[in-house]
């Protein structure tokens, strides 16, 4: 466990370890026996609501869930600093990856249109099933501060931790109706045109979020229009079309960080985190 291996690496017996942890964070960099590297991780968690669940099929229904959200202090209150996580914004991609564009506004918080919304649409009478994958670090809070927000727009939220198979094979790859609302991550620092298996209307990874013709057809002149500036403007206008639907929320961009012995480098990219040892050197 953490505590095992940073034990480890104060006695020696290991060379460095990854954390999330502030006070840690805060403890090592302010020890120069340590280095602490913090590098983007390159996925973006989300939040999708199920376009099959007889509750989101509504569009307004979606629309007052998401109009409930403040993402900027549910990033802030599950991970608690920029070192471990920032909240989204720029597109499907996160910053650093290929058409990532940070003047595309996030949602942005409306509980007062919120609040209309459960009303006009009976929403308070419903619960809304929350689905979040166990395995990723700080998702259980963002679970926990979503819950508390709806409550605050009259909704009833109900969460369901689940391992990452369970929620692939219950919820992701399936058209399962029974839960609306679910929490995930997928590395996005690549060429984009792989996420049309998340969104796109035959995506692999994309039975239960609703998507337009429109995002269909910008994903195609995404892909083939002569220009960098064209391809970019494709990218920003499906971005804002996904929007449109209320079917999906960016939430967080994670990061990778790694607590050395001060004699160690090579993380400052992140690129080790992920197995890319030979870039790692000592240098007493």
């Amino acid at each position: 466990d953490a505590s095992a291996q940073e034990l480890a690496l104060q006695n020696g017996e290991i060379n460095y370890f990854k954390t999330m942890d502030e006070t840690t964070i805060e403890t090592y960099k302010n020890d120069d026996n340590y280095n602490v590297f913090v590098s983007p991780e390159g996925r973006i968690n989300y939040l999708g609501l199920n376009k099959n669940s007889d509750i989101t099929s509504d569009i307004k229904v979606r629309e007052a869930i998401i109009k409930a959200l403040d993402i900027e202090k549910i990033v802030e209150g599950a991970y608690g600093s920029e070192n471990i996580a920032t909240a989204c914004s720029g597109g499907v991609v996160c910053a650093g990856g290929m058409y990532y564009n940070s003047k595309l506004p996030n949602f942005k918080q409306d509980l007062d249109g919120a609040k209309k919304l459960v009303e006009e649409t009976g929403l308070s009478d419903k619960t809304i099933r929350l689905r979040y994958n166990t395995a990723r670090p700080g998702m259980e809070n963002v679970a926990l501060m979503i819950q508390q927000q709806c409550k605050e727009a009259g909704i009833t939220v109900e969460l369901t931790g689940l391992d990452s198979n369970a929620l692939f094979a219950d919820t992701l790859l399936n058209e399962s109706s029974d839960w609306e609302l679910f929490l995930n991550g997928y590395s996005s620092s690549g060429y984009p045109q792989y996420l049309k298996a998340m969104y796109a209307t035959k995506g692999y990874y994309n039975p239960n979020m609703y998507v337009t013709d429109k995002v269909d057809q910008l994903w195609l002149d995404a892909d083939s229009l002569p220009t960098a500036e064209e391809r970019q403007q494709a990218y920003d206008d499906l971005f804002v079309e996904l929007q449109n639907t209320y079917s999906f929320v960016p939430i967080s961009s994670t990061n990778n960080v790694i607590v050395t012995q001060n004699d160690y480098f090579g993380f400052e990219n992140g690129s080790n985190a992920l197995g890319d040892f030979m870039k790692i050197y000592k240098t007493k």
